[in-house]
């Protein structure tokens, strides 16, 4: 090394101590040259323990490219890792969103501290699944991305999208508590031509909104007319935004029959949107866009006003006191104020609380403690609750002895070929009687033939809903119409 006349300056050297610990030093050697003899005759060397300076280093470019509460790769990260795979043009690569479905809600009800303890779990089971598959990154607050960037096939796509979905059917415990989320998964593959990073992004994202749309707890892979389909939704949202200042909204009520007697024992509210342009438009076409901005919150709110001023306007006219069901959204539902706004509301239209009922799905109850609190307190105000689309959610015997519910209502999937699938009459009489031993009554929602009809009943349902008694109509048609409507139930039954 002296023979060389070369200095050798800031030269990194690792070491082991006496603990296997690694040591990182800088080496910085000058030669030492006598002037007289012009020969070199030594050296001059020092070493400077720069272990530390390292490691903090290290340390600052782990938490550059590293989610904080979860350990998972970042945002910064995960777009330079795609940015990398874009340039090699001729590479099959795959990318999958995950949004939580209303995780905000589990946030501003149970706090942040409680999200951020679930959001590490979602990350450790999603990392399960995701290390032999590719890069799984924490993107923002509860979206998750995973990079596949060797893919043969979109069979591969749709296992790892169902796998990922899996993780959510167990809850999640924290703190002793159970909390049940799902997740939306949108997917995009590209087989020849990668597209740019921004464009992937948008396609993954609108696959992803597409899932949500279709009831989310789904995945979706991404399609050109998706690109379409996103900008007809956003000027709907900028139009749902001004649909009830401009009083585009509406309420139609149909009838609960009981089909021994012909009587309307109570109706359900349903809103409809009477759009400037596009005419008349069904809940399907709007209420996922509600839920997914948040203005479920204000429509709901409104349907309940409005739900609660017709009955009175009824009751005026001289129409005997008739039950009304309103849906309750799951934002709703988990609001700390509603049960207020409720009361202020019943006091506000005088609405007597006994003839108003709330329709919840079974999700809204997997947080067990919160739901029967809410519950409890919906009861003290003399309200009915029921139990919308029973069957087809994760209804426990136990939960539905606690909460006090009044009726179940059975989905309308379980009907629609009740006449012809042996296995449906099966599951209805298991409702039936399960019903019945714990006191509750049982609603058939969305009747339509004589068949079905005569099957419910001799299963044991004879309270029915659908367009075969009713369709929905306005509070003004059903006021003026109330008599005509008895005796056409009447023949009917």
């Amino acid at each position: 090394m002296l023979h060389t006349q070369q200095n050798f300056k800031d030269v990194e050297m690792k070491f082991s101590n006496n603990n296997d610990e690694e040591i990182i030093c800088l080496f910085d050697a000058q030669p030492i040259y006598d002037p007289q003899k012009g020969s070199l005759v030594g050296a001059f060397a020092q070493f400077r323990d720069i272990t530390e300076r390292y490691r903090l280093q290290e340390q600052y470019n782990y938490l550059a490219y590293h989610d904080e509460l979860t350990g998972l790769p970042n945002r910064r990260f995960f777009q330079r890792e795609l940015k990398n795979l874009l340039q090699d043009q001729h590479r099959k690569a795959a990318l999958l969103l995950i949004d939580l479905d209303g995780f905000k809600n589990i946030n501003d009800t149970f706090g942040h501290s409680n999200g951020d303890k679930i959001l590490q779990s979602v990350a450790r089971r999603l990392s399960t699944c995701c290390t032999e598959k590719g890069i799984l990154a924490r993107i923002s607050g509860d979206e998750f991305m995973v990079l596949m960037p060797d893919i043969n096939h979109e069979e591969e796509v749709r296992e790892t999208a169902e796998m990922l979905l899996n993780q959510f059917k167990a809850p999640f415990i924290i703190d002793e508590r159970s909390f049940f989320t799902t997740a939306s998964i949108g997917a995009a593959l590209y087989e020849d031509t990668l597209p740019n990073l921004e464009d992937y992004m948008v396609h993954v994202d609108a696959a992803m909104y597409k899932a949500k749309n279709y009831g989310k707890n789904d995945y979706m892979l991404f399609s050109p007319e998706m690109y379409v389909n996103a900008g007809e939704e956003l000027l709907l949202e900028n139009d749902l935004r001004q649909a009830l200042e401009n009083g585009e909204m509406e309420l139609e009520y149909q009838g609960q029959i009981n089909a021994n007697t012909g009587a309307i024992i109570g109706v359900e509210a349903l809103v409809r949107w009477n759009h400037p342009e596009k005419g008349r438009l069904s809940p399907g076409t709007f209420i996922p866009l509600a839920e997914k901005t948040g203005l479920i919150v204000p429509i709901g709110d409104w349907i309940i006003h409005q739900a609660c001023q017709q009955h009175h306007l009824w009751r005026e006219a001289g129409l005997p006191p008739i039950k009304i069901s309103v849906n309750l959204s799951a934002q709703q539902f988990l609001n700390q104020n509603f049960t207020d706004s409720v009361a202020a509301t019943l006091q506000k239209t005088g609405m007597p609380p006994e003839f108003l009922e709330f329709e919840i799905t079974e999700s809204m109850t997997m947080d067990f403690n919160y739901a029967e609190k809410a519950l409890h307190e919906l009861k003290k105000l003399g309200i009915r609750i029921s139990i919308d689309d029973f069957g087809t959610g994760y209804s426990s015997l136990y939960y539905l002895k606690r909460f006090d519910i009044d009726a179940l209502k059975i989905d309308k999937s379980f009907i629609n070929d009740l006449s012809g699938d042996k296995n449906d009459a099966e599951l209805i009489n298991t409702m039936i009687v399960l019903a019945d031993n714990l006191g509750l009554g049982v609603i058939g929602e969305g009747v339509e033939t004589r068949e079905q009809l005569d099957e419910l009943m001799r299963l044991g349902c004879h309270t029915i809903q659908g367009y075969y008694f009713m369709k929905p109509m306005s509070g003004d048609a059903l006021r003026c119409g109330y008599y005509d409507l008895i005796r056409s139930v009447f023949e009917k039954k």
